[in-house]
């Protein structure tokens, strides 16, 4: 989408320039097209493509990738990470000079640094370990306490500046989760912290968005019989990546789709966890992710949090109790003037609707073989028209017509096993 490159400003302060390729905005176009193509296709022909949605992936990240192209909106979020992390030293995201940056052009601090994955070999004054834990605090943070993260953190989209500090770049792909959305991820993370089987099949329920009606009993079964296998390993030991795996296989079973930003965020997981091993094979994400979920969980029943929570509920109740005479005055004007439809949707009817048009169809049948009978009969009886062998030509083909109808409706009857 975009070539960075190194420069100076006229003052001498060094900067980053990342500039859009020219024309990038319609080859990206005709390629979301072929995707979205790809998609239906995958939807229409494949049974469980469903469960992932690849119209909503693709929608996403047609979403996602057009936010890159717009490069002043990058340095906003820039702007935003800068604001959320501004009290915290060990984590640093680069300035936007403003005067220097268009949707087309961005203009960035350069960072004089490393990428994470070379600290291993970067000799002294790097810390791998620590770096490892830094990293992971702060993309724990951005997740569970701002709701602003990085989708993308591969290591050459995280360097390690001097003094073991943590710098993001590359913001084109940046994923938001609402308050309600952090408090239920804080609850799923305490559900496996604590081994809470029930907890954690409510929590997964409530996040996914059931295709068929899902056997409630069993899913919690399930789960707990997955939480039951890690019962003998230490939380420490513990590995997001691998229970991820498990989680999604499940809900995959039990046909519950995924938000999409939950797909990013399990892909922002993923990465952290496996470059935090590669930093330190102790490293265990969960061992971090802990004690800030235990602040989200304090922070929602804080009293302030709660009063807002009534305050906020207090308010939609009283816009609801206003729009109900204006909403019973609109269904009253539409009765009086002949306006006013009634939507019928009928849901699982099909199969009923096809035994109609069998049955329907059988009868057709049979009607039509008892009047050619009856027919063939009285031509028999009248002697009428041409004979053959002495009988009636119209009465012998109405009765072999007739027995060929038969025989082809007794067949069908019995194939279908309903006599």
């Amino acid at each position: 989408i975009a070539q960075v490159h190194r420069a100076a400003l006229v003052g001498g302060e060094e900067v980053a320039v990342k500039v859009r390729r020219p024309d990038i905005a319609a080859i990206i176009e005709s390629d979301l097209a072929i995707l979205g193509q790809i998609a239906r296709l995958a939807e229409r022909y494949l049974s469980d493509a469903e469960l992932y949605r690849p119209s909503g992936l693709v929608e996403e990240f047609a979403r996602s990738i057009r936010r890159e192209l717009d490069l002043a909106r990058e340095g906003r979020t820039i702007d935003r990470f800068r604001q959320n992390f501004a009290a915290d030293p060990t984590v640093r995201f680069p300035k936007v000079y403003w005067s220097h940056t268009t949707s087309g052009v961005l203009t960035l601090e350069y960072m004089p640094g490393i990428k994470v994955s070379d600290a291993m070999s970067a000799g002294p004054g790097f810390d791998p370990p620590l770096i490892a834990q830094r990293g992971a605090n702060a993309v724990l943070k951005q997740i569970l306490i701002h709701g602003l993260f990085h989708a993308d953190p591969h290591p050459a989209n995280v360097f390690v500046l001097p003094g073991n500090v943590i710098c993001f770049l590359d913001f084109g792909n940046a994923g938001r989760l609402d308050r309600q959305m952090r408090e239920a991820l804080a609850g799923l993370v305490e559900a496996i912290v604590r081994q809470d089987a029930e907890r954690l099949a409510e929590g997964l329920l409530s996040i996914g968005r059931p295709l068929e009606e899902v056997d409630t009993h069993d899913f919690r079964q399930d789960i707990l019989e997955m939480l039951d296998a890690y019962g003998d390993v230490r939380l420490r030991d513990l590995s997001i990546s691998e229970l991820l795996r498990e989680v999604f296989a499940t809900m995959t079973r039990y046909r519950l789709q995924f938000p999409a930003e939950l797909l990013m965020l399990i892909k922002a997981f993923l990465t952290v966890e496996s470059v935090g091993r590669q930093l330190d094979p102790s490293f265990k994400l969960i061992d971090h992710a802990r004690p800030l979920v235990e602040q989200v969980l304090r922070e929602r029943v804080a009293p302030s949090a709660v009063a807002a929570r009534v305050g906020e509920l207090g308010r939609e109740l009283a816009g609801a109790l206003q729009a109900v005479p204006r909403d019973l005055l609109e269904i009253v004007r539409k009765a009086r003037s002949d306006r006013l439809q009634i939507q019928f949707v009928h849901r699982n009817l099909e199969h009923f609707v096809q035994e109609m048009d069998r049955s329907s169809n059988r009868l057709s049948f049979a009607v039509v073989i008892a009047a050619l009978i009856v027919g063939s009969s009285l031509v028999f009886q009248s002697g009428a028209g041409p004979q053959v062998f002495g009988y009636p030509a119209l009465g012998l083909g109405g009765y072999l017509v007739a027995a060929f109808l038969g025989i082809w409706l007794a067949i069908g009857i019995l194939r279908s096993g309903r006599l």
